[in-house]
């Protein structure tokens, strides 16, 4: 199951949308995102094994509470998010380094 954050209205009123992932269609939408919601949710429906989830602190709450057999996977796109963010912030920090001349490795005798 993934579950993720969705705006009912930006800025203002959030909710929960959880997905079948082998299905790739919604399986309920919660009111609110607060970890309270969803542990009653995971409560009714103890059969989730596999919880594929945003970084959101109240849907691992969720899990710890309510799935604890629950298998918790990070989301591929903010993994890859986060990765690229942190290696164009390592290379603004050393461009300097990167335009500099390197050493000559000739294998030129």
């Amino acid at each position: 199951m993934g579950i993720d954050e969705f705006a009912f209205r930006r800025g203002a009123t959030y909710g929960t949308a959880l997905i079948g992932v082998e299905a790739r269609r919604p399986i309920d939408l919660l009111p609110d995102r607060s970890a309270d919601t969803v542990v009653a949710w995971l409560a009714d429906h103890v059969e989730i094994k596999v919880i594929c989830r945003v970084r959101c602190s109240a849907f691992s709450r969720a899990a710890a509470r309510a799935a604890l057999d629950a298998i918790e996977v990070a989301v591929r796109w903010h993994l890859l998010h986060s990765l690229a963010r942190a290696v164009a912030r390592t290379a603004r920090q050393h461009r300097v380094c990167l335009r500099a001349p390197g050493p000559n490795y000739s294998t030129r005798s």
